[in-house]
């Protein structure tokens, strides 16, 4: 059995931290984030629309997709204009993507809950990187030099070593699911992304796991779940089981001590 990948607090939460006060000024300068080129698809378990062929298929930039159909986060997924367009349990998403997605968002345990292209990284379905030429104390500032529907996060069991890693759209209520490690939905939140789910970040206790809490910095509106031991974020001490946080500066993001 492969086992989800799951992302090191300190290591990919805390390359997050620096950026955090910065994100909400940034974003209320950001205009219309635009229209993605291709398509964003969840796991293997979407049904087929109204338009034939098949989005269930995998897909990658050497398998890609046939023609009507557009590829995102390793799955094949329909052009649409409305839900119409889409299949009993899809929706379309006319703000980003103009693709069909899934109405609920599936999760992960293990790779082979997710489809043939993908893997599964702390309860969510994504694609092997391309590239490691990225920058994650950008991701929070929306210039990490990954797509719109991808994060530069670390690589599992490669301290240090970061990646672009796509993750799913969320689903069509604008929720996600909590995987082993939280998510929440990029509803004006990060610039430059899509509407898709952001592994680690909350904006409140339930985006994160049951028992965690969602340690967020003062005036600011999105925070990052925490289990509360030692090296996970905080924002105060009751965030920590220890009682201690240790913060880097007063209304700050710091660590459980």
């Amino acid at each position: 059995m492969i086992m989800p990948k799951n992302l090191h607090p300190r290591s990919y939460l805390g390359r997050y931290v620096s950026a955090l006060a910065c994100v909400f000024a940034l974003a209320a300068c950001e205009g219309d984030l635009g229209k993605a080129t291709s398509g964003t698809a969840g796991t293997g378990g979407a049904t087929n629309g109204t338009g034939g062929g098949d989005s269930t298929q995998p897909c990658s930039a050497n398998n890609p997709c046939p023609s009507g159909l557009f590829c995102f986060n390793g799955v094949c997924a329909f052009g649409c204009a409305s839900n119409e367009d889409c299949a009993d349990d899809q929706y379309c998403d006319t703000e980003f993507t103009q693709t069909c997605q899934n109405r609920e968002t599936p999760g992960c345990m293990e790779d082979s809950d997710c489809g043939p292209e993908q893997i599964c990284v702390s309860g969510l379905c994504s694609t092997p990187p391309e590239s490691t030429n990225c920058n994650p104390d950008g991701v929070l500032l929306g210039n990490d030099g990954c797509a719109k529907d991808a994060l530069c996060i670390e690589q599992p069991d490669m301290e240090g070593s970061y990646a672009c890693y796509t993750f799913p759209p969320c689903g069509a209520d604008d929720t996600c699911p909590t995987g082993t490690q939280g998510a929440v939905c990029n509803v004006d939140l990060l610039p430059n992304k899509e509407r898709i789910c952001l592994i680690g970040m909350c904006t409140g206790v339930e985006h994160c796991p049951a028992d965690w809490s969602c340690a967020i910095p003062q005036n600011q509106v999105l925070g990052l779940c925490s289990a509360g031991t030692a090296g996970w974020p905080c924002a105060k001490n009751d965030d920590c089981l220890s009682g201690t946080c240790e913060l880097l500066a007063p209304g700050d993001i710091g660590f459980c001590a």
